[in-house]
């Protein structure tokens, strides 16, 4: 009997001092996401979504387009300095219209964990949500756009677009 005592609190105790936390680290946010976005990029893949298919009950809520249009034959040049954007330089190819212009400079939002993009020229500026940027474990990033019912402004459907380091 005191056997038997004496396993069942020697098993509580010993659950009691496994169950504690883990403690795990943070992951690491890219380090340098500009000096990661620097480069060459292709347009690899294109996801139309419709933005209010939830109200309308629609099954059809977003649709790969990359093979319906000529998508695959833009590419985008990012460049920049000490770790902050300068210019831009876009191939369009025959692709519709990611950017309205084809050169010029891009700014992001914070340097640390960009989520926001804009490429400027003269007094045309592109905004576009950066969905992910490259890691060590993923060499594409991902740019979002919004398109807006006109006159009502609501929000009617958004374009991923990924883009593939060259």
């Amino acid at each position: 009997m005191k056997l038997k005592i004496f396993f069942s609190i020697l098993s509580i105790a010993a659950l009691a001092v496994s169950c504690r936390p883990d403690k795990y680290e943070v992951m690491s946010i890219a380090e340098k996401p500009v000096d990661n976005l620097t480069g060459t990029w292709k347009l690899t893949k294109v996801i139309q979504k419709d933005e209010q298919a939830d109200i309308k009950a629609s099954p059809y809520v977003s649709m790969d387009v990359t093979n319906l249009l000529p998508y695959n034959t833009m590419s985008i040049r990012l460049e920049s300095k000490d770790g902050v954007p300068t210019n831009f330089v876009v191939t369009p190819g025959t692709a519709p219209q990611v950017i309205k212009n084809n050169t010029g400079k891009w700014l992001i939002n914070d340097p640390k964990q960009p989520t926001k993009a804009r490429f400027i020229n003269g007094l045309d500026t592109t905004y576009i949500d950066i969905n992910s940027y490259p890691r060590s474990f993923d060499n594409s990033f991902e740019l979002k756009v919004y398109k807006y019912e006109q006159p009502s402004g609501k929000l009617a459907q958004s374009y991923t677009y990924q883009f593939t380091k060259q």
